[in-house]
């Protein structure tokens, strides 16, 4: 049973037909015969909610506007069927009464509008038919609930929507459907369960699927957030089922399907690919430089910068060419001490502070290319003059009974400068002599630099070859009896023990190896800084190959080799015996190896790291009319020193520059001459045979190609004290020189080798 407007009611079992003829029947008003109408119908019983009891005994009722009964038919109890005929230009109310004759269900029959919603003409026989609804209501004792008279005085009830207001009095709102929501608003006046058509289709929200008419049903709208009531729901002109971002104003279309719109979409028509950063017509899926700034996406993460940034930082400058490209305040380094220049006091590293260079140029650490630091040049204006060497060479202790020693490479810090080299121990005075590791910690001033043993393996033998600036110290050591490469990190004054650096893949016992320098080179690819040393390492046939290393330049922690690669590498080239003795920071490595004839000679790798892999380029550089020779070491230039020796035992000194021919022999005091070492600005060391070998130092530019004498005579700059003997073994990019010389106890009496480091001057330096 419906509720509607506080009333019960029933529906019609079935459509009443309403039907004119031409029959006449009497009408009080008039004597002219007035076409007829039959209503006939049936009702709806049973024990439905909404049907009429089937044991109600009923009867139906047509009254004309006066209230009389025009015409009735009793229904008895399980009867359903009625019809009724009576003038059909008459308004009239069907009654459905009960079996007490209450009226228990009203219809109001408008002539009117029977005339708008049939056809007007008297001769037709069918008008069609009329679903109906009859209401239930409560008879008054007159029989006349709603007694309005009608324009000819006649006491009729039309009051469809039963509210108790005449339809025709202007208080009317008129509620066709009886459903609570007025007509001017209700946009299916004629349907009790709808009162909304969002989309004008005539069905009613309530029973469509999808209200606004987009194609998209309402419990689709729900899910995915979209109005189900509104066509647009983001209001940019394409309905929510043709839309592929429905609450995006600013995307419709996905041509690529890719799930970005076209309008943000650098690829509307490539599925793989959405943004181009760079603007270079590569997508940043195939495109390894997403930013444009000539670093490829991987470097990039590597150091922390932002690959779709080409200025990380947002200083003005490309990363790429940027040497602090996180810090905005900073952008160049140019002493390369991870110090930018606007903090830096001293940005060209030359030991003289900024405000200080007047005269010289505070971004150049040589201003008159002399090879030696302005700091430490007593003349910075004069190529022709350089700096002096101290007149007292450092004697560096050795260690207790010791009765030889050597200082082989020095570190170029700004404050303190480590030296490290070897001395021997024997368990008793004059006992078998042993080599220890050593590291000296210079003070200038301080006297006497007593030695620190460097820890490794069974602490039976060992050499430090080399120290980097970070400290990082690189040679040899027994690990079980077998001699090993070592890596020590000596950043502290009391460094712990050295680690192994492991020997080839495959090699023969025992796998002897030894680490001889190291230097710090750019990886191409990431542009990290890597740690590389170089030694030598026997292989699977018991031969000794030239090797390289790769470790963290920080902490010396061996790297992990990259896909295919091996950590060490063999150097390739030499088919025998090789060994590397030097690399500088562009990777050019110095040293020897057999060539095709047997003989050993001075032999050149160059070097290239990307991404963890490693590649070199050997060169055999042999000095003619040498039977032998040993290439020691490279300047950051590129230009290789060589020591080689001719049949009858007479050593030369020789340079070999970047793109020249032969090696160029080097100036000597007498006959012999070798050299060892070649800093950037073109100070060489080594030695030469004044009366005995003497440590010597050359002072040279690639210009002079003579090369004639030593500018530095070795007897007064780099002094013996009362030595016989000695060489200079290696110089530092500042200028220091280390080496070590005959030491004597008496006018007559030696007493093997001493280590010695010999400083420009003026240099001050602090522990």
């Amino acid at each position: 049973m419906k509720q509607l407007n506080g009333r019960a009611a029933w529906v019609l079992g079935s459509l009443i037909t309403v039907a004119l003829g031409a029959a006449a029947c009497g009408d009080s008003k008039s004597t002219t015969a007035e076409p007829q109408a039959t209503l006939s119908g049936a009702l709806k019983r049973g024990v439905e909610a909404d049907a009429v009891p089937a044991t109600m005994a009923l009867s139906v009722v047509l009254i004309d506007g006066d209230g009389a009964d025009v015409v009735a038919q009793s229904l008895a109890a399980g009867e359903t069927a009625f019809s009724l005929t009576a003038e059909s230009d008459h308004d009239y109310l069907l009654e459905l009464r009960n079996g007490s004759g209450v009226a228990i269900a009203i219809l109001v029959w408008d002539r009117t509008a029977m005339k708008r919603a049939f056809h007007p003409d008297p001769g037709t026989t069918d008008l069609g038919t009329l679903a109906v609804e009859l209401r239930l209501g409560q008879a008054t004792s007159s029989n006349d609930p709603l007694p309005f008279p009608d324009a000819e005085g006649e006491a009729i009830r039309l009051d469809a929507d039963h509210d108790g207001v005449h339809d025709a009095s202007a208080g009317d709102i008129a509620d066709q459907d009886s459903d609570q929501t007025p007509d001017v608003g209700d946009q299916l006046p004629f349907d009790p369960a709808e009162i909304r058509d969002t989309d004008g289709d005539t069905i009613g929200n309530l029973a469509d699927t999808d209200d606004d008419g987009d194609n998209v049903s309402d419990t689709a709208e729900i899910a995915a957030g979209t109005n189900p009531l509104l066509r647009d729901t983001d209001g940019d002109g394409a309905l929510d089922g043709a839309d592929a971002f429905p609450l995006d104003p600013a995307e419709a279309i996905d041509t690529d399907s890719d799930g970005v719109g076209d309008n943000g979409d650098a690829f509307p028509s490539n599925p793989a690919e959405t943004l181009d950063t760079d603007h270079d017509g590569t997508g940043n899926n195939a495109d390894t430089d997403d930013d444009g700034d000539t670093l490829t996406d991987a470097a990039e993460l590597a150091r922390g910068t932002n690959p779709l940034a080409a200025d990380s930082d947002g200083d003005g400058r490309l990363d790429a060419v940027d040497a602090l490209p996180l810090d905005h305040t900073e952008w160049l380094d140019t002493d390369l001490d991870g110090l930018g220049n606007n903090a830096d006091t001293d940005d060209d590293g030359d030991f003289m502070l900024d405000i200080d260079e007047v005269t010289t140029d505070p971004l150049d650490p040589d201003y008159d290319s002399d090879g030696v630091l302005d700091g430490l040049d007593s003349f910075p204006l004069r190529s022709s003059r350089f700096a002096q060497y101290d007149s007292d060479a450092m004697r560096l202790g050795r260690l207790s009974n010791a009765k030889t020693g050597a200082a082989l490479d020095v570190s170029d810090n700004a404050t303190k400068k480590l030296v490290v080299g070897y001395s021997d121990t024997a368990a008793t005075a004059g006992g078998a002599l042993t080599l220890r590791p050593i590291l000296w910690n210079i003070t200038v001033g301080s006297g006497p630099i007593n030695p620190t043993v460097l820890s490794a393996g069974d602490n039976a033998y060992g050499v430090a070859h080399a120290v980097s600036k970070d400290n990082l110290v690189v040679g040899e050591a027994t690990v079980a009896g077998v001699i090993s490469a070592i890596l020590w990190n000596a950043a502290g004054t009391s460094p712990g023990g050295g680690a192994e650096l492991g020997a080839l893949a495959g090699a023969a016992a025992p796998a002897t190896s030894a680490a001889y320098d190291i230097a710090v080179m750019t990886d191409s690819t990431t542009h990290a800084a890597v740690g590389v040393v170089v030694g030598e390492a026997k292989d699977s046939a018991g031969i000794s190959r030239a090797v390289v290393w790769l470790v963290n330049p920080t902490t010396g922690a061996k790297l992990a080799p990259a896909a295919g690669q091996a950590n060490p590498m063999q150097l390739s080239g030499p088919t025998g015996y090789a060994a590397a003795f030097a690399i500088n920071a562009g990777g050019r490595i110095t040293g020897e190896a057999t060539t095709a004839t047997g003989a050993v000679h001075a032999y050149m790798w160059d070097l290239t790291i990307a991404a963890g892999a490693q590649s070199a380029v050997g060169l055999s550089l042999p000095v003619s009319g040498h039977t032998s020779s040993a290439a020691y070491g490279a300047s950051s230039a590129g230009a290789v020193v060589i020591e080689a020796m001719q049949a009858g035992g007479v050593a030369h000194a020789f340079v070999w520059a970047p793109g020249a021919g032969s090696p160029v022999q080097l100036g000597v005091v007498t006959a012999n001459g070798g050299a060892m070492a070649m800093n950037a600005r073109g100070r060489i060391a080594g030695w030469t045979d004044a009366t005995n070998l003497g440590p010597s130092a050359w002072d040279m530019g690639f210009a002079n190609a003579a090369f004639a004498e030593p500018a530095i005579e070795p007897a007064s700059t780099l002094p013996r004290v009362t030595s016989k003997a000695g060489q200079a073994l290696n110089v530092s990019e500042s200028g220091v020189v280390v080496g070590s010389f005959e030491a004597v106890t008496a006018a007559t009496t030696p007493d093997g080798d001493a280590p010695f480091v010999s400083l420009p001057a003026p240099v001050v330096l602090t522990p």
